[in-house]
């Protein structure tokens, strides 16, 4: 069992949260499939590019196949010996079984981390140590990631690791020591067990759920654990004031393997029974065309994609009528491109959240105020808080700049009471390091961040990570990695070098170097400064702040900016 610690939970949470109006939740993500199938069974819920982008080659399912094929699932996980609170991590590209997983878990009640697979193999081992999973659910390899081996690697000295389950195409083989996942939709489970043994898993929306693995400070991961019932707020408030329904069709941009992807491009859905499309490979002509030939409505998710598409000549070659509105987390939205989209007649709305609450945020705007909607991140959700204040903890009016506190239910860190205590205050807030300003309407919008992470595109880099790889390095001396600015990704990671003397090098020598230790690629640097000395502190520490002035400005001076 994955032995998870109750006390973590206060249920005075959820009595505060609905004392400020947030919505019941009774139900797991199971029983809306299971309504969704009484009353649109034969309407598509899904569809995938796993086997190509070709028409005849997308993967569709109706949500009563949808539920049909997630409850086969639930029976043979059952008749392995799968129970409450054992652990299940997925790493799987956006691919119809990465969206089933949500589904049979929250009625097994299982908790479930759905890991990026974009990972390198160190991060997905510490990752593994971190959860110790009961059962993987992974692609045989992803580009150039051997995650069958990784995976393989450490089920050698970790018995908890029962199985490893494959997600593959016919023509690909599975690895030994691995098992198809076709094993689980096998439908011979039926013949001992049926939907009438399905009343027999009992499940409680504020039993522990999912996992979303985030970054500390150094870039180790947290495992932030959430409940549907501490997610409910969210999700809830979120499709409805984007109005998505069981009429739409959403397009989803990058991984569902993140708090954005999962609550745009599955929570949201299944909840208000619209379909999901998902790209297992992305490029901006094949979005577009997409668009098309499936009458999407919605583009959800990661704007730097949606940047790529919106930049792209097809935005303009296809016939995209059908889609009403572009929603979005993660990064800033250019002004440029928002404009561009609005004067479509395509309403545009930003999110904002924390995982590391981690029920709180991504809340789209729903209001038809083109201002607001271009300029200001979120409208937080009924049930949570947002509050904006100065250095001393002071609540600040609208309009001042300050750090963004936010309160919302939540489980804490799975198995990590000490990181939980470290990562609220005595009154249940999370101090984000985000900062920003309120409106008068109570809408919220991001100026910057007290902290040095990178945002780029969505995912967090810390620099102390990459700083402390690279400081190892022969040919350096010193390094500092900060931010810079970047029209597409929101940031990219700019290293200022002081190499040793007599040295020269080069970026190539720096990303080489973070390849060979195992660094995930977007984590690397994609410029390299060489200056003779650090600017530092009367205590002897790297000041960076004049270091990410002075890439801005040549940034500048180059038109990138």
């Amino acid at each position: 069992m994955g032995g998870y610690d109750w006390g973590l939970f206060d249920w005075n949470m959820l009595k505060r949260a609905q004392q400020m109006g947030a919505p019941v939740c009774d139900m797991v993500y199971w029983d809306y499939v299971k309504r969704n199938a009484e009353l649109w069974g034969d309407k598509e819920a899904v569809v995938d590019t796993f086997l190509g982008f070709e028409k005849d080659k997308r993967r569709r399912k109706t949500w009563k196949e949808v539920y049909d094929d997630c409850n086969t699932i639930i029976f043979n996980l059952a008749n392995l010996g799968l129970r409450k609170e054992h652990m299940v991590i997925t790493q799987l590209p956006n691919v119809i079984e990465n969206y089933y997983a949500t589904i049979f878990t929250s009625k097994l009640s299982l908790i479930y981390a759905c890991n990026q697979v974009e990972l390198g193999e160190k991060d997905v081992r510490e990752t593994l140590e971190v959860l110790n999973p009961d059962v993987t659910i992974i692609v045989p390899s992803y580009r150039d990631r051997q995650l069958a081996k990784w995976h393989l690697d450490y089920q050698k000295n970790h018995s908890n690791l029962k199985y490893i389950f494959v997600v593959h195409r016919p023509d690909e083989a599975v690895p030994e020591g691995t098992r198809s996942f076709t094993e689980l939709l096998n439908p011979a489970i039926r013949e001992i067990w049926d939907d009438t043994d399905l009343r027999f898993f009992k499940t409680d929306p504020f039993d522990p759920h999912l996992i979303v693995p985030s970054g500390g400070t150094t870039g180790a991961p947290k495992a932030c654990l959430a409940a549907i019932g501490t997610f409910f707020p969210t999700v809830h408030d979120w499709y409805s004031k984007i109005g998505l329904s069981a009429y739409d069709s959403g397009l989803v941009f990058g991984p569902l393997n993140g708090g954005t992807g999962r609550c745009m491009g599955v929570w949201s859905p299944i909840m208000a029974g619209s379909r999901s499309i998902f790209l297992a490979e992305f490029n901006e002509e094949n979005a577009c065309k997409m668009t098309e030939e499936e009458d999407v409505t919605k583009w959800l998710a990661n704007p730097a994609l949606m940047i790529r598409a919106i930049s792209s000549p097809f935005f303009d070659q296809y016939d995209l009528s059908s889609l009403k509105s572009l929603s979005y987390a993660g990064a800033p939205l250019p002004p440029e491109i928002g404009e561009k989209v609005w004067g479509k007649g395509i309403h545009v709305s930003g999110a904002y959240g924390s995982m590391s609450v981690p029920s709180a945020g991504m809340i789209s705007i729903a209001e038809n105020d083109k201002e607001i909607c271009l300029n200001f991140s979120c409208d937080p959700p009924i049930g949570d808080e947002y509050i904006i204040v100065d250095a001393q903890g002071n609540e600040l009016p609208p309009s001042e700049v300050g750090e963004i506190w936010i309160w919302a239910m939540h489980h804490g860190f799975y198995n990590d009471p000490d990181l939980t205590t470290e990562s609220y205050d005595e009154q249940g807030y999370q101090h984000t390091g985000d900062l920003g300003i309120k409106n008068e309407k109570g809408n919220i919008k991001i100026v910057g961040r007290s902290t040095d992470m990178i945002l780029r595109g969505g995912q967090n880099v810390f620099p102390k990570e990459v700083e402390d790889v690279l400081g190892k390095h022969p040919k350096i001396r010193e390094i500092a990695v900060v931010p810079m600015p970047d029209k597409l990704l929101g940031e990219k990671a700019c290293a200022y070098v002081v190499p040793m003397k007599g040295e020269k090098i080069t970026l190539k020598d720096l990303t080489v170097y973070l390849g060979e230790h195992d660094v995930t690629k977007y984590k690397w640097p994609e410029r390299l400064e060489i200056i003779d000395e650090m600017p530092v502190s009367t205590g002897g520490k790297i000041m960076k702040e004049p270091l990410k002035k002075d890439i801005a400005d040549k940034l500048k001076k180059e038109g990138f900016v």
